[in-house]
């Protein structure tokens, strides 16, 4: 039995401006506007800062214009939280099934040009109808971002959704890459991922927020609320 997994992207999202983006008229309003501009760009906290500009690529940077310890600059960040995620086996509290898939709910807090790499593992059960270990995903390309995946068949390590001839009981690990190119809407983005031929009995939508407006950014926790999907 297997459970859509559904990847927040919080998508920290402004067009591009031409040259230095960093330096635009729009960036340097805020530290939230500036770290959205461009994933070069950085914030400077130093209130007595000797530079011209407050948002710059973080390479423009020195100890005449800004001190390192005030540069600000957020990181891709992934949170797989325990209370939203159960172990492979471990009966889920919601029908009391074993989980097949882990983890469940990944949260990635990136900002475009950012690159992520997920580790998932999935337990395989004995179904007539299928043969072979195969991903499948919601549709994402309209959302300006990528999902790669590789897959740790047999001892080694494919490019691709599949794995040919799965064992009972048998461990799969795979790898999503989540490419964020662009913003096309803002908010979360939501992927779901499951495997092919097993009923997806239910998911958790994860809706949260990220605070980019000062140098400690922060999540708020997740609401989670039930869903039923169709069957594959």
């Amino acid at each position: 039995m297997s459970r859509i997994l559904l990847l927040a992207l919080v998508a920290l999202c402004l067009g591009y401006a031409l040259g230095n983006p960093c330096r635009s008229a729009d960036a340097s309003k805020s530290c939230g506007q500036c770290i959205k501009a461009h994933p070069d760009c950085a914030w400077c906290t130093d209130p007595n800062m000797k530079g011209s500009f407050r948002c710059d690529k973080k390479s423009e940077f020195n100890f005449n214009t800004c001190p390192a310890e005030s540069v600000y600059q957020p990181k891709a960040e992934t949170l797989v939280a325990e209370q939203n995620n159960f172990h492979i086996d471990q009966p889920h509290p919601q029908d009391n099934a074993p989980v097949q898939m882990h983890p469940q709910q990944v949260i990635i807090r990136m900002k475009p040009g950012d690159v992520v790499e997920v580790p998932f593992r999935y337990k395989h059960k004995s179904n007539p109808s299928v043969h072979e270990f195969a991903i499948q995903t919601s549709e994402f390309k309209s959302l300006g971002i990528d999902v790669q995946f590789s897959v740790l068949c047999n001892g080694k390590k494919i490019e691709g959704r599949n794995c040919h001839v799965v064992r009972e009981g048998e461990i799969t690990e795979f790898y999503a890459k989540v490419i964020l190119n662009e913003c096309r809407q803002g908010g979360d983005i939501p992927v779901s991922i499951g495997i092919f031929g097993y009923n997806k009995i239910s998911a958790s939508l994860s809706l949260l927020s990220v605070d980019v407006s000062a140098k400690n950014s922060t999540f708020i926790n997740p609401s989670r609320h039930r869903v039923t999907a169709a069957e594959t």
